[in-house]
C-alpha cells in the first residue's frame, strides 16, 4: 500500500479536489493524506482514501484504524467512514 501525503496548496484543494485525486492514482496511492483547507473531509474514490483531518487548532483530528477512518471534533466523532487496507 501507498500512501501520499502533502499540504495540499499545490493541488489547489481549496477550490476543487480533482487535482489532488488526479495525482494520488497517478501514484497508485491507497491513502492521500492532505490539508491546507482547514476542513476536515473523509472520501472514497476508484477505492483511494482521501482524508483531510481538519486543524488541530480547532479541535479536529483523524485516527485511521484497521476497518475504519473517523475524524473526531475533540473528543466525539465527527464523521467516519469503514474503510479496510
Amino acid at each position: 500500500n501507498k500512501i501520499y501525503f502533502t499540504h495540499g496548496h499545490m493541488y489547489n484543494v481549496k477550490m476543487t479536489y480533482n487535482t489532488i485525486i488526479y495525482k494520488a492514482s497517478s501514484l497508485d496511492a491507497s491513502i492521500c493524506l492532505f490539508g491546507h483547507t482547514h476542513n476536515p473531509d473523509v472520501f472514497l474514490i476508484d477505492n483511494i482514501l482521501f482524508l483531510n483531518p481538519g486543524s488541530y487548532a480547532d479541535g479536529f483530528y483523524a485516527i485511521i484504524e484497521d476497518d475504519s477512518v473517523s475524524i473526531f471534533l475533540y473528543n466525539k466523532i465527527y464523521k467516519k467512514i469503514n474503510y479496510k487496507w
